[in-house]
């Protein structure tokens, strides 16, 4: 395990809108959404190459409020939600104004996107919305998956995670067939789990970036020390590199052997 923690953001999922989301992590330069959007398009793209079909089912591990769906399903950019929710929500509220706003985009609804979360009230506002189509909040971190949860998560085509093992591993386990994992662990983060529960499901990383790509600026010096302090213990470079400035992720791809 890396011996850096990022650090917390209590309650940054609690709320029943967004708004507090971006208005914490904006500051931050918060740009995940930013690269991360034409990875999913391009990992879509391809799996519907490979699958010779269009529909498809994705399981967004740690979703919150639907993020990753607006970006495929509706093409939208991170600047283009931070406009919708700054945006004064009105006499009809800020989640029907924003459901409103979605349903008026292009959408792609041969796009299936189940989110996994256990914050209720994020994942009320993604199928409110209709970011998300269907929902699992058991902590599947700890906990097994009850039987509804095992209807909705079973058939994924694709796989989204930040890096965590066991959500995951018991993501892949209820597959009749390996799907594709596309995930984004920290940079520094070691990765031979994830590697591992990769290999044990018939997976296999077919691109990786080994670059460290920005997330979002530290939020205290200590922070930035203590996240410092873990890549050098790995001789990872720090001078020069996006994680001078930054916490850092390193996209990854996994598709099935074969």
């Amino acid at each position: 395990m890396s011996p850096f923690t990022k650090s917390p953001f209590p309650g940054l999922y609690q709320q029943p809108h967004p708004h507090d989301y971006l208005g914490r992590l904006a500051p931050l330069r918060y740009r995940s959404p930013d690269f991360s959007r034409p990875l999913l398009h391009a990992t879509v793209a391809e799996l519907r190459r490979r699958l010779g079909r269009r529909r498809l089912k994705v399981v967004d591990l740690a979703c919150g409020y639907g993020v990753h769906s607006a970006l495929l399903k509706h093409g939208i950019d991170f600047a283009g939600l931070a406009r919708l929710y700054a945006r004064p929500a009105g006499p009809e509220g800020a989640v029907a104004r924003d459901r409103a706003h979605f349903a008026a985009r292009p959408v792609d609804r041969e796009l299936t996107v189940v989110g996994v979360d256990t914050a209720a009230p994020a994942t009320e506002y993604g199928l409110a919305t209709g970011l998300l189509d269907a929902v699992v909040r058991t902590d599947l971190a700890d906990a097994e998956p009850s039987e509804a949860d095992r209807a909705a998560l079973s058939g994924a085509d694709l796989v989204l995670t930040g890096g965590g093992t066991a959500a995951l591993s018991r993501v892949l386990a209820l597959q009749a067939s390996p799907p594709a994992v596309l995930g984004w662990p920290l940079y520094g983060q070691p990765t031979e789990d994830l590697l591992r529960c990769l290999a044990a499901h018939r997976l296999t990383v077919s691109r990786t970036d080994p670059l460290p790509r920005h997330q979002r600026h530290f939020t205290t010096p200590a922070e930035r020390e203590a996240y410092h302090y873990a890549l050098r213990r790995q001789r990872l470079p720090v001078s020069g590199s996006a994680a001078e400035h930054s916490v850092c992720v390193t996209p990854l791809l996994a598709l099935p052997l074969g």
